[in-house]
């Protein structure tokens, strides 16, 4: 019977790294995450009931996934990578608003571009096309969250631009929404949204759209 159960486990095991292979989407329902391949077949990759937004990886050996939990009076957000092949979870970035000795680690806090002490809560994260970087929202100013990038080779944190992650396009480029500082005639200021294209160094391109 024992032998049974083992064998069947092995080809369970050994089935699912196949399937890995062929996986066409990946999904969140009520807080956990899902993997899709073929028509029919889905597979339950997290029980957590704490995680959103997931997102595969182009050469769909991964996927990255944002987990978002309240402990000891702390709102705590993770960025995780699964690996399909392993079926291992990794933390890859930690973030605990008002709280750095439980966040990740970030070399430019309080600087003149960020001058918070760690990452706020992160709200949103993109996947570049070619798997080299992991672009998230952290919550910052008033008027605008924070975009960073984290470096998949170093493991480093990297400040990008002010604003909201709206779409990375296939060549890297990204679309950030913007609210810049405007005056009327009668010299009252006001804010209005606009969608910029950027590069790769956090630099503006053109707008995209209209003011709105």
């Amino acid at each position: 019977m024992k032998l049974r159960k083992s064998t069947l486990f092995l080809f369970c095991l050994l089935s699912w790294q196949v399937y890995s292979q062929n996986v066409t989407e990946t999904f969140s329902s009520r807080g956990n995450v899902y993997v899709q391949y073929g028509k029919m077949y889905f597979h339950q990759i997290t029980k957590s009931g704490l995680d959103t937004l997931p997102i595969l990886s182009k050469n769909k050996k991964f996927l990255i996934y944002l987990r978002c939990s309240y402990n000891n009076d702390i709102n705590l957000s993770q960025i995780i990578r699964y690996d399909l092949k392993t079926s291992k979870e990794k933390i890859l970035i930690q973030s605990a608003e008002d709280h750095p000795e439980v966040s990740t680690p970030i070399s430019y806090a309080k600087s003149y571009e960020y001058y918070f002490s760690c990452l706020g809560d992160i709200s949103n994260i993109l996947l570049s096309p070619d798997n080299k970087r992991i672009y998230f929202e952290a919550s910052a100013w008033a008027v605008s969250d924070a975009i960073h990038y984290y470096v998949f080779s170093t493991g480093k944190i990297y400040f990008y631009h002010s604003g909201d992650l709206i779409k990375i396009y296939p060549d890297g480029m990204l679309k950030i929404r913007l609210a810049p500082l405007a005056y009327d005639k009668k010299g009252n200021s006001y804010r209005y949204l606009q969608d910029w294209l950027f590069d790769k160094n956090g630099e503006q391109i053109r707008p995209l759209s209209k003011k709105y």
